[in-house]
């Protein structure tokens, strides 16, 4: 994850599945692990953004 290794590969190269990876692995995931992969995700230019909505006074020049 920190190097960012997808799992199925990561599995593959362990020699076993993606879900016995993750029963195995995931029990080390820490709060800080998945704060990284939230920052990561949200720095990322390309990722999907909210809908925008207009404020009211926006709305008075219509």
């Amino acid at each position: 994850m920190q190097y960012g290794l997808e799992i199925g590969l990561a599995a593959q190269q362990m020699g076993h599945s993606a879900t016995i990876h993750s029963q195995t692995y995931h029990a080390w995931l820490a709060d800080q692990h998945h704060q990284l992969a939230f920052e990561r995700l949200l720095a990322k230019p390309d990722r999907p953004r909210p809908p925008q909505v207009k404020l009211e006074e926006d709305l008075t020049d219509f």
